[in-house]
């Protein structure tokens, strides 16, 4: 084995610049301790700090050399529950303004850290933009802009909490509003929700105006969803809400369209016994049925009731 090799004079010499630079750098850690106590706030070894960018470690806790960085808390993200509160009641007392209501309410929206789940506070917007003639369109944009996305509740669970609302605030329920939200979510194609916020109403014995369940209905027959109309103006005849004859024209032109001419004839049959009052469109439909089938007489006795209500010009001739 190789013996160790002794340390060279210039190793000792390097030996004792190490021992010398040592002692000096203590000698220095301890004038900059004497003179930091001695420094006014916000300097240190002579170079100013500003306020901002100063910290006070914890010396009990942390080692001398850590820094402790400050963190400041969002009020709005300390309770969610508190700051919808505090919309809710900022937005009463804009109760006969809202116009006023809307602008405070699309500036909390930008607020860092405020909620923009659905709660109270949307509903109360809503209800008030809906007491007030010139602010129904407001109301409309804000409910089709909210439902337009995937992230909303079901249509029965957005009913439930919209008569929760009016009955906690004393709105009063105010069936626009809720013709708003079924057209809401036809507008946005969430047929599905559609159709159980439709049931949930009819339920709670909220009648949809007959614009908008026409308006349901034709969307889903331009999207070839066919038996989802049929069985949506089926039971809006079972549970005896309004339709009239652009209903029946819709769903006749619908049966048409799928060759179902005794279905046509019997939604014509069927409105024309309850006492809807038809139009032209639908007896010309009713005509277009009976010569499917080939039934002249039974077109010729359609067009003579047209006839008699000044629909079919005095120069046709009927010949059976």
């Amino acid at each position: 084995m190789k013996s160790l090799v002794p340390f060279s004079s210039s190793s000792s010499s390097v030996h004792s610049r190490l021992l010398l630079s040592f002692s000096q750098y203590k000698c220095l850690s301890s004038a900059s301790s004497s003179c930091s106590s001695s420094s006014p706030i916000g300097e240190i070894a002579g170079v100013p700090v500003r306020n901002s960018d100063s910290v006070e470690p914890n010396p009990a806790s942390e080692p001398q050399n850590s820094i402790k960085i400050q963190t400041f808390q969002n009020p709005f993200a300390e309770n969610t529950r508190l700051s919808q509160i505090y919309v809710v009641d900022t937005l009463l007392s804009h109760i006969n303004d809202p116009l006023a209501a809307l602008e405070y309410f699309r500036s909390v929206e930008k607020q860092p850290g405020f909620v923009r789940e659905i709660g109270d506070s949307f509903f109360v917007l809503l209800h008030i933009l809906v007491s007030s003639h010139d602010h129904h369109g407001a109301a409309r944009n804000l409910l089709n802009n909210y439902l337009s996305g995937d992230s909303s509740p079901s249509g029965v669970v957005l009913v439930d909490r919209l008569i929760n609302c009016s009955e906690r605030f004393g709105f009063g329920l105010k069936p626009r509003v809720f013709d708003y939200l079924l057209n809401g979510y036809v507008r946005a194609r969430r047929y599905k929700d559609a159709e159980d916020c439709f049931y949930s109403l009819v339920s709670r014995g909220i009648t949809p105006h007959v614009r908008i369940l026409n308006n349901f209905l034709s969307s889903l027959i331009r999207s070839n969803m066919i038996d989802e109309a049929r069985g949506l103006f089926r039971d809006i005849v079972i549970k005896k809400q309004t339709y009239d004859c652009a209903s029946v024209y819709m769903m006749m032109c619908a049966a048409l369209r799928e060759d179902k001419v005794e279905e046509a004839e019997k939604y014509f049959t069927d409105a024309k016994n309850s006492g809807i009052k038809l139009d032209l469109p639908v007896y010309f439909t009713a005509v277009r049925a009976a010569c499917m089938k080939l039934e002249s007489n039974v077109a010729c006795g359609l067009l003579n009731e047209m006839k008699e209500r000044g629909w079919v010009p005095p120069r046709v001739h009927l010949h059976t």
